[in-house]
């Protein structure tokens, strides 16, 4: 198996309406920001993020991911994709939240799906990505099927659905 470079990792992907950035240190605030205005359904949604706090899930994902893009359109900060299972040339764990309720439903997700997918898979960095759903979150289930994934297992959390690329 060859080598991981990090510098394969893409540190910005453009579509047509939704840019995602590395996340930076100066992004801190305006991600504490996004999670401070969650209401309690969006809270429990995220529940893998295990805290109620937006301090506590900032923190979270700081130390979970082993990186994260801000997802903006416009310029303005409205969710974060986190990585936080990585084995180079195989697979990847992802998270994908649309933190700012006024942005969901607008093909936002989508679109970052397949920004990543698209360029994860042309740089040779995974050959499928997994993501987790609580059981209880119906609408992010329905989310990732949409998005071509499809379920492999139930955890002791939830659901862990895959796509191959």
């Amino acid at each position: 198996m060859p080598v991981f470079q990090i510098g394969k990792i893409p540190p910005r992907l453009e579509g047509p309406t939704v840019c995602l950035e590395l996340l930076k240190p100066w992004d801190w605030p305006a991600l504490y920001g996004l999670f401070k205005r969650l209401d309690r359904e969006s809270f429990e949604s995220l529940g893998f993020m295990n805290s109620t706090s937006a301090l506590g899930m900032l923190l979270f994902c700081l130390f979970r991911f082993r990186w994260a893009y801000m997802i903006k359109t416009r310029k303005t900060p409205v969710g974060l994709a986190g990585v936080y299972s990585f084995e180079p040339g195989c697979s990847l764990f992802l998270a994908l939240a649309i933190l700012d309720s006024t942005y969901r439903d607008m093909g936002i997700g989508r679109e970052c799906v397949g920004l990543v997918t698209t360029a994860f898979k042309d740089h040779g960095l995974c050959k499928e990505v997994w993501v987790e759903v609580l059981k209880s979150n119906q609408r992010g289930l329905n989310f990732w099927l949409k998005n071509g994934f499809t379920l492999e297992y139930k955890s002791a959390k939830g659901l862990v659905l895959k796509r191959n690329l």
